[in-house]
């Protein structure tokens, strides 16, 4: 799970815990922030947000940037790019896997609606 973050608030640290309810432990929770200012990713740097990966590039990426620096540290089979302010419903990820296995699929996405507006 890739997480680019730029002054997010709250947002980021209820989508990090929303990955962690209801994907597998196993899976890499990479979070890339990209210059925040509000504090964001502050609860990251504790013991307790392991297993998440927190990347602070020295300089902003820009959302693509910070994806693709998010990508370069990844080592899972598949890579799952994710806004930072998403709340993830139970089962989400086994169609998009799902999906994946077919080869002639190199993408796959989900419906999304905006946090708090479903």
């Amino acid at each position: 799970m890739l997480i680019p973050a730029l002054n997010e608030g709250a947002h980021l640290q209820r989508t990090v815990q929303s990955v962690r309810d209801t994907v597998p432990g196993d899976v890499q929770i990479i979070v890339v922030d990209d210059g925040s200012d509000d504090g964001c990713a502050d609860f990251l740097r504790r013991a307790s947000a392991a297993p998440a990966v927190l990347l602070q590039p020295g300089a902003r990426l820009g959302a693509i940037g910070a994806r693709n620096l998010a990508a370069s540290a990844a080592s899972g089979k598949r890579l799952v790019f994710l806004d930072a302010h998403m709340l993830l419903p139970e089962g989400w990820l086994a169609p998009l896997i799902e999906a994946l296995e077919h080869p002639a699929v190199g993408a796959a996405s989900p419906a999304v609606s905006a946090m708090g507006n479903e």
